[in-house]
This record gives C-alpha cells, sequence and structure tokens, in this order.
C-alpha cells in the first residue's frame, strides 16, 4: 500500500524555475533505515540530531539519496553533472545563470554536464573584500539565486566542503601532491528529501518536480544510476599530512623540544606563559578572509596558533 499523500505545494524561485512540492507521511523507522541503506548504492547525505539547541542544532534528521544533480570544483575548474535524465533539465537554467558572471573564465556544455574555469584574482583587494573576488563561491551565488525561494526551508544545497577551498582567496604554495580524484567541493541538489521529527515521532518526504525552460520532471520516471560506495582497500595507507605520526616525531620534533625548553625557563623563572597574539585577519578560530558565513554554510579555518583564550592546533 502506498503512503497517503499529505499536501501538494507549488512556489517559483528568484531564477524563475517553478517548483512543485508533494508532501507524503511515512512511517519513521522505516523510511530513515531505508535511506541509509540507499547510500550504499547511491550518492546522498544524511544529518541525523537527536537534540536541540537554539540558533546551533535541530532535532531533525534529514536525508535524500540519487539527487539528480551534483555541483563539484577542483581548484578553479567546476563541473555541473546531471546524474539522471532528471537532472537534465536543470543544466539549461544553471547554464544561462553563470554564463554571464565575470568571475567565469571558460563554460562548455558537454552532453549531461557543464565544464568550465574560474578566473584568478587579478588584483589586490582590501581584506573585506577577498571573499568577492572571482572564485567557485562567484558561480555558487548565482546557483542560490536561481534556485532561492522564501516558502521551502528545506530545499537547498547539500553536501560537503574541503579545506582547500581557503585557497580560492588566498595564494599559497601547495607543498603536498592532492591526489588526482580530490574534489574540494561536492554539493547535491535533491528532488526528494525526507524529514523526521523526532519529539512529534513524525516523518515526511518531499518530493520534487522542476519546471525549466530545459524541460517539465514531472512527465520525467526517477531512474537514478546507482553509483556503488567503494571502501578504501584494506590495508592503504591515509595521505601523508600534518598530523600523520612519522612528521610529527620528525618534522616537529625540534619545535615542540624548544616549546618545552622555554616553558620549563618560564616556570623556573616564574614568569607566565603566554598564547600566542592571533594572526591577521583571525579572530576566534574563524578565517574571515575565507567568506565564511555566505551562503548555507560557513567555511571555518584554524592557523596553528589563533584565536583568543589559546586555541592551538598541531
Amino acid at each position: 500500500m502506498g503512503e497517503p499523500d499529505t499536501s501538494q505545494r507549488r512556489c517559483r524561485t528568484r531564477g524563475g524555475i517553478t517548483i512543485h512540492r508533494n508532501d507524503r507521511e511515512t512511517a519513521v523507522g522505516p523510511a530513515a533505515a531505508d535511506l541509509v541503506e540507499r547510500l550504499d548504492r547511491y550518492p546522498g547525505v544524511f544529518m541525523s540530531s537527536c537534540f536541540e539547541v537554539p540558533g546551533r542544532y535541530t532535532r531533525w534528521d534529514l536525508g535524500f539519496a540519487a539527487p539528480p544533480l551534483a555541483i563539484t570544483c577542483r581548484g578553479r575548474a567546476f563541473e555541473v553533472t546531471a546524474l539522471e535524465s532528471r537532472g537534465q533539465a536543470l543544466l539549461e537554467p544553471i547554464c544561462a545563470a553563470i554564463e554571464p558572471l565575470a568571475a567565469v573564465a571558460a563554460l562548455e556544455a558537454d552532453g549531461d554536464r557543464l565544464h568550465g574555469h574560474i578566473h584568478p584574482p587579478v588584483e589586490v583587494v582590501p581584506e573585506e573584500l577577498r571573499s568577492r573576488q572571482p572564485s567557485i563561491f562567484s558561480l555558487m551565488r548565482a546557483v542560490i539565486d536561481l534556485f532561492g525561494n522564501d516558502e521551502d526551508q528545506h530545499f537547498g544545497l547539500y553536501g560537503a566542503f574541503g579545506y582547500d577551498l581557503a585557497h580560492q582567496f588566498e595564494p599559497v604554495e601547495l607543498k603536498l601532491e592532492r591526489p588526482a580524484d580530490q574534489r574540494d567541493l561536492v554539493l547535491f541538489v535533491p528532488d526528494e528529501i525526507l524529514v523526521v521529527d523526532h519529539m512529534s515521532d513524525r516523518a515526511v518526504r518531499h518530493r520534487y518536480d522542476f519546471v525549466t525552460p530545459g524541460g517539465d520532471t514531472r512527465d520525467m520516471p526517477r531512474a537514478p544510476r546507482e553509483d556503488a560506495y567503494a571502501p578504501a582497500r584494506p590495508g592503504s595507507e591515509p595521505p601523508a599530512n600534518d598530523h600523520t605520526p612519522d612528521r610529527r616525531r620528525g618534522r616537529n620534533a625540534p619545535a615542540r623540544a624548544r616549546a618545552r625548553s622555554a616553558a620549563g625557563r618560564r616556570a623556573r623563572s616564574g614568569r607566565a606563559l603566554a598564547w600566542p597574539r592571533p594572526a591577521r585577519g583571525f579572530r576566534h578560530g574563524r578565517d574571515h578572509r575565507a567568506g565564511a558565513g555566505e551562503g548555507r554554510a560557513a567555511l571555518r579555518c584554524l592557523p596553528r596558533a589563533a584565536g583568543r583564550g589559546g586555541v592551538f592546533r598541531r
């Protein structure tokens, strides 16, 4: 027996896309378990929280599997990929939204994907304007404007932000080689979202359809392509980094020895230990130069020693 329809809604985004949403009540336990199982076969997201702190945590479980569209980037190269036929209806309006951007150096349409590059920064700007330099976030702001609306609190872009996104704003010379398949950003546009409220023991499945100049997904089947999760090979080593044990014992050993010696001298002389002063541009461990707080996610970057109260990262 199918899940009963509870409501149907329609809204129009700021970019002119008409979104139809169909809400269905579903059983709390089986729905979440089924979603977790599907994530072994399809890309997606599942976030769970059983308590609530105003302004910080909510009590919802929220997630989806088999989204129709993905946005990825590596350095200044980006791709917008239709993961199934329904996602192809979204490529045309996305292309129209990002093609006029001054930040976009190149853009090509190739079947079920768009790919291109972002211009590198060419001028020195004040610190408070660094997040407005050409970057992948220039593209993301255009996509957010395309899909943005004030009527649906759950629909949006979901995914992950990598630490290397900080290099969008600071031309740091890379010392470690990056894996060929590394992606700095992965965001999905879902067409179905499961929302579970544990406090009220209620679960609702939101199903979305899109009407765009590129097509109407109401007439298209939901036929995602499987992309099974591939775990790491047994015995494979993690990539080398500053936290690798041999690097901590080796390269950082002289610095730690000097720090212990200095601490011992201060203790013997009765002088108080003082934390290093925050690096320029950092407050409370948050890098405000990296566009933190823009869009739906904040990029948090801690220096080796920063922040009042002695934030220290080894």
